[in-house]
């Protein structure tokens, strides 16, 4: 299992991007430009991509009510920390289990056809490309 690149790093610290793998689990292994190696046994777990299967409804605007159905929608996390239909977050997150989360939607100030992304309580994204769209905010007092 590779990383794409480093994106940043200090003396504690190293961020980087996974590359996709198999699920599974193994040793996290850091090369210094010095040639120095240091490793950590099974401190990495690959978890399986989330798929969504189905959104309705597939449009909507402020309020709209929307459910997704698939697999592994957490991500590999225990829930949700967001979720945005057609880059616009949802308001709220109503339910969410692995196989089904139920969103209410926010407005937006334009229309837009977008992808869905959830961000899991892992550093997990699942995410589909989709004709999903959102409508213009229509006023509602809150």
């Amino acid at each position: 299992m590779l990383f794409r690149s480093v994106t940043s790093s200090s003396s504690v610290v190293v961020v980087t991007a996974a590359a996709s793998g198999a699920t599974g689990s193994g040793a996290v292994t850091l090369t210094a430009d010095t040639g120095a190696v240091v490793t950590i046994a099974d401190a990495w777990q690959y978890v399986a991509v989330g798929d969504i299967a189905t959104v309705s409804p597939s449009q909507g605007q402020l309020d709209t009510k929307v459910t997704m159905v698939g697999t592994d929608l957490l991500c590999g996390g225990t829930g949700l920390l967001g979720v945005a239909l057609a880059n616009v977050a949802a308001q709220t997150i109503e339910s969410a289990t692995s196989t089904q989360v139920v969103v209410v939607a926010d407005g937006s100030n334009a229309t837009a056809t977008g992808t869905l992304c959830f961000t899991a309580r892992t550093v997990g994204r699942c995410g589909r490309s989709t004709a999903l769209a959102t409508s213009r905010r229509r006023s509602s007092p809150r």
